[in-house]
């Protein structure tokens, strides 16, 4: 009995391939016949062979529990499931209001036709000597004035147009502040002409996958939504003012500030990468971050200009009804040239530095404009970078990111006092060469008026203005 159990333990170490000394039959013939030597021979191989077992065993057992553990205490990384998409309700409440006897009211009056009735329209060494690249070193405003501007110096500021009536009122009500709860809703907001796919946009559609998988809830609107979207949620004269401009980087400056409005979230451009999770970049308690507008080669960069291709914004902010309200009546109203700088701008001499830059207009210059007069300030008060001082007139902290184009050729967005990269765009190519079809500058003539050619798809001035009011107490049934 003996000899077969050792026999079994024997076959059975072996094919667990645990080496096992035997004493075979020819090797045991050699051995003296002695019974008690013999046995205790057995004896011992029995007892090294289970104790070589039981260890093979505790090796066996304990091997793939402790590499668990491992893994469990962080030996090695493990990247964390995708949170699931949270949901955003609608958080802003808002109603549109219409004011139909306002139509039958005078109509009113632009700066340029103001211009126009008292024989002052700039002519074009006006526009030119604006423009010229030697324009601080040859006598700066003083010089433009007797080169065709006069009449513009003359009356800036001293003239007013006649009022416009307003045909109607959208009132928004901004959320009610919680405890714990974020400013800016986990929504990013993008839009482009078309839909992205690999085959056209294999850089874009990449990017885009990107923010999908940020754990923020995604929303993309081609142009055929983005119009849609207007319809329904805006005032008539918002979708209009959508309809009227040709480029298509104004038709985008327009649809990002009316969604950011209403939803709030990050408005990001297509060819932006992220670096870091959205709710890293986005602290809860921040009501509004953008970068300062950083344009390479310029004569002057103003720090006015706030760029807004990258915007985390609350709903119902301020700063976004202002400029809503103010690109919406430009456009109807076919705003040329001085026509914006009336509206804008209270100093004539930024003006004349300014009068080459698009954005002043539009885009950085506008959303610097606005976000200034919502805090209370001068209309180009210069921006730093870094958090604002706290102002009552706006919800959260205000962060003014740095946006720098000479970083190893990339363009970066930091947050300059936590030290973070946040996002980079870099791209270049057919991708790249495409957007820029549709940018400020394929509008720009140093020989005429901003806006008078290739921006509205006519010059059919409305003389009527909306209103975009932010009412904490607004009440829509529901």
């Amino acid at each position: 009995q003996t000899n077969i159990t050792t026999h079994h333990i024997i076959m059975m170490l072996m094919k667990r391939g645990i080496p096992v000394a035997v004493a075979t039959e020819e090797r045991q013939q050699q051995q003296p016949k002695n019974v008690f030597s013999a046995r205790l021979i057995a004896l011992i191989t029995c007892v090294v062979s289970l104790a070589l077992q039981v260890r093979y065993l505790n090796l066996a057992s304990t091997g793939p529990v402790q590499f668990r553990a491992h893994a469990e205490v962080g030996f090695y990384q493990r990247v964390p499931p995708t949170p699931p998409v949270p949901d955003n309700e609608e958080l802003a409440t808002f109603e549109s209001r219409y004011f139909p006897e306002a139509e039958e009211e005078p109509k009113g009056q632009t700066f340029t036709e103001l211009l126009a009735e008292k024989g002052c329209i700039p002519n074009s060494f006006c526009y030119q000597c604006l423009h010229h690249k030697h324009f601080w070193t040859a006598g700066g405003p003083e010089l433009c004035a007797h080169r065709g501007c006069k009449c513009v110096d003359d009356l800036f500021g001293k003239e007013h147009p006649r009022t416009m009536p307003v045909v109607a009122e959208l009132h928004i009500k901004p959320p009610t502040p919680t405890t714990g709860r974020r400013l800016i809703p986990r929504i990013i907001h993008q839009t482009y002409k078309t839909e992205l796919n690999e085959e056209d946009h294999p850089n874009w559609s990449r990017f885009q996958n990107s923010w999908k998988h940020s754990g923020w809830d995604y929303r993309y609107y081609p142009n055929n939504k983005a119009g849609m979207y207007l319809a329904r949620n805006f005032p008539p004269q918002v979708k209009q003012a959508y309809d009227a401009i040709v480029p298509g980087a104004y038709k985008a400056d327009l649809f990002r500030l009316c969604v950011l409005l209403l939803h709030g979230g990050l408005y990001v451009d297509i060819d932006i990468l992220p670096h870091l999770n959205p709710d890293i970049m986005i602290e809860a308690d921040v009501g509004f971050a953008v970068p300062l507008d950083y344009i390479p080669g310029a004569i002057v960069n103003n720090t006015a200009f706030l760029w807004n291709g990258f915007m985390a914004v609350s709903p119902g902010h301020p700063a976004i009804a202002l400029a809503v309200e103010t690109m919406v009546n430009a456009i109807n109203n076919r705003h040329q040239g001085f026509d914006f700088d009336y509206r804008m701008v209270e100093d004539l001499d930024f003006i004349y530095l300014n009068h080459d830059n698009a954005p002043l207009q539009w885009g950085p210059g506008l959303v610097g404009f606005a976000l200034n007069r919502a805090l209370g300030r001068r209309a180009q008060q210069k921006f730093e970078v870094g958090t604002m001082a706290i102002s009552e007139n706006v919800p959260g902290r205000t962060v003014i990111l740095k946006y720098n184009k000479d970083v190893n050729d990339l363009t970066t967005i930091a947050d300059v006092e936590r030290n973070l990269l946040m996002a980079t765009t870099s791209l270049t190519g057919r991708e790249f060469e495409s957007n820029t079809k549709n940018h400020y500058s394929v509008v720009a003539d140093h020989n005429i008026a901003f806006g008078s050619k290739g921006v509205y798809i006519d010059q059919n001035r409305s003389g009527t203005e909306v209103r975009i009011v932010i009412d904490e107490n607004l009440e829509v049934e529901e």
